[in-house]
C-alpha cells in the first residue's frame, strides 16, 4: 500500500503541476487575448486617423488642383491675349516729314498773324479805346435807368 501510496502522491503531483502549468498557460491566453484586443482598438483608431488623414490630403489636393488650374487659366488668357496684341507697323519717316511739314505751315500762319496785327496796330488800338469807352457809357446808362426808375417809384408811391 505504501507503494500504491507513493504512486498515488506522484501522480497527484504531476496532475498539480499539469493542472499549474495548465492554468498559468490559460492566464497567458486571456491576457494575451486582452492585449491583442487593445492593440486591434489601437490599430482601429490609427486607421481612423489615417482615413482622416487622407481624406483631408485628398480634399487639400482637390483644392490645389482646383487653384492650379484657375491660375493655369488666367496665365493662359494673359499669353493668349499678349500674342494677340500686334505692333501696328508707322512709316516714322512719313510721319516726321508730315510733322515737319505741319510746323512749317504753323510758322507761316503765325507769321502772318504778326503781320495782320502789326498793320492793324492802330486800329486795334482804337476798337480797344472805343470798346472801353462803350463799357463806361453803358454803365452810365444803367445807372442812369435805374436812377429813373427809382424816381419813378418815388412819384408814383
Amino acid at each position: 500500500q505504501e507503494e500504491d501510496a507513493e504512486v498515488s502522491d506522484a501522480v497527484s503531483n504531476q496532475a498539480l503541476n499539469t493542472s499549474t502549468e495548465a492554468y498559468r498557460l490559460a492566464r497567458e491566453t486571456l491576457e494575451s487575448q486582452e492585449r491583442m484586443s487593445h492593440e486591434v482598438a489601437d490599430l482601429g483608431r490609427r486607421l481612423d486617423d489615417l482615413i482622416d488623414f487622407v481624406k483631408r490630403t485628398k480634399d487639400l489636393a482637390e483644392d490645389a488642383k482646383t487653384e492650379a488650374n484657375t491660375v493655369y487659366d488666367e496665365a493662359l488668357g494673359i499669353y493668349t491675349d499678349a500674342n494677340s496684341l500686334v505692333v501696328p507697323t508707322a512709316d516714322v519717316e512719313a510721319m516726321e516729314n508730315e510733322a515737319s511739314r505741319i510746323k512749317s505751315e504753323a510758322r507761316r500762319i503765325r507769321g502772318q498773324a504778326d503781320s495782320l496785327a502789326n498793320e492793324h496796330k492802330d486800329t486795334l488800338s482804337k476798337l480797344d479805346d472805343q470798346t472801353k469807352d462803350a463799357d463806361g457809357l453803358l454803365n452810365e446808362a444803367v445807372r442812369q435807368q435805374q436812377v429813373a426808375i427809382q424816381f419813378d417809384v418815388f412819384y408814383h408811391c
